[in-house]
């Protein structure tokens, strides 16, 4: 299954409304906030790059970043990778076929010609022939994975799935950033627990 299930923003929304009583998603602080949600760290996904060749690591300045501004569904990654590029100085690679990932992204990837950032939402095929993913150097990009409920929450079911997961999270060193230089936007809400 992917665990891209529906995008950041509209599991944000749902727990907020009280649909859901926990999510796993991305979030801004501000928009956690906003909804009077709770946002614990889950896992932070160190994002890599796919290009055609060699495998070898490519500097964050040499990556190109897809931007689907055409579709709500990749709103969040939208914002993200256009961080990620004004910060990185990445590249911003505009489309409107909705190949953040799949046949298309690597279709983009052929392309380009160049390092394209892939989304953290899970690919359903294998890396095609030709084709290698990548590291991301200077800094690396860090998608942080969120576990969401409502702030005040403090039903004991909510709690222990809270701290089962948090746990698990941490044995399993999910929480942890990358060695080096990284980066997480200025609103990421666990910016703190990533500098420890």
């Amino acid at each position: 299954r992917s665990a891209w299930v529906c995008e950041g923003n509209t599991q944000a929304d749902r727990v907020a409304e009280g649909s859901l009583d926990l999510a796993l998603a991305w979030v801004e602080r501000s928009g956690a906030e906003t909804r009077g949600l709770s946002a614990h760290l889950i896992r932070a996904e160190y994002l890599r790059a796919v290009r055609p060749g060699t495998a070898g690591p490519v500097q964050a300045a040499n990556v190109t970043v897809l931007v689907d501004s055409g579709s709500p569904t990749w709103s969040s990654w939208n914002r993200f990778a256009h961080d990620f590029a004004s910060e990185s100085g990445a590249h911003v690679a505009d489309i409107d076929d909705g190949g953040i990932t799949g046949e298309a992204f690597y279709t983009h990837v052929r392309r380009l010609r160049v390092p394209v950032l892939e989304s953290p939402k899970r690919h359903t095929s294998a890396t095609p022939p030709r084709l290698g993913r990548c590291p991301v150097t200077d800094p690396v990009p860090v998608w942080t994975w969120s576990l969401l409920h409502r702030t005040g929450d403090d039903r004991p079911a909510v709690r222990h799935a809270v701290e089962s997961m948090v746990a698990l999270a941490d044995a399993r060193e999910w929480r942890s950033a990358p060695p080096g230089t990284w980066w997480v936007p200025p609103d990421d809400p666990h910016r703190a627990i990533l500098s420890s």
